[in-house]
């Protein structure tokens, strides 16, 4: 028995052209459907493209339309990056991040302590987001002066040059450099 006829032997596509096709074989944690080949144990996912569309570019993973991890049917896969993958699933709401409704301090994930950042559309608490300026305002302002540097008479680049020197004297003190 070929490779591809042992694999079609453990897809169970009785739900026609249209349906999703599970794989029946050894699957993982998450469902997705493992087949063994003589080189690697390889997702169920790949070795369907692989057979019906062709070989698959470095750093391109296979991505579901229909969200069932053992699925193996060809024209509910594509092709796209790990990003891709990320933003499908936010979009489609299944990734773990856009089930939470609260930060990590317990602010709300509403109302006006919601901030959405345009570039990317991750959810910030602005509660959080202001504190942590705070906090670094204070800890850029402590180590110029602690260099000798006042933060109004000296410009950006004097100041992320006085802030790497001593990042660098408290790595050496910590044995990090």
């Amino acid at each position: 028995m070929t490779l591809t006829e042992r694999f079609w032997a453990k897809v169970d596509r009785s739900a026609g052209p249209d349906g999703c096709w599970p794989f029946i074989g050894a699957c993982n944690h998450d469902g997705y459907g493992l087949f063994s080949t003589p080189d690697a144990l390889v997702a169920a996912s790949r070795v369907a493209w692989e057979i019906t569309v062709g070989l698959i570019l470095g750093g391109l993973w296979v991505l579901h339309h229909c969200d069932n991890p053992p699925c193996c049917n060809p024209t509910h896969l594509f092709l796209g990056t790990n990003s891709d993958n990320q933003r499908d699933s936010v979009a489609k709401g299944r990734h773990w991040a856009t089930r939470k409704t609260a930060c990590r301090q317990g602010h709300p994930y509403s109302g006006r302590n919601l901030y959405v950042v345009p570039a990317t559309g991750h959810r910030q608490c602005r509660a959080c987001k202001a504190a942590t300026t705070r906090r670094r305002y204070w800890r850029d302002l402590t180590a110029a002066r602690r260099v000798g540097y006042n933060k109004r008479d000296v410009s950006a680049e004097e100041r992320r040059q006085a802030q790497r020197a001593i990042y660098r004297q408290q790595g050496e003190a910590r044995g990090w450099v």
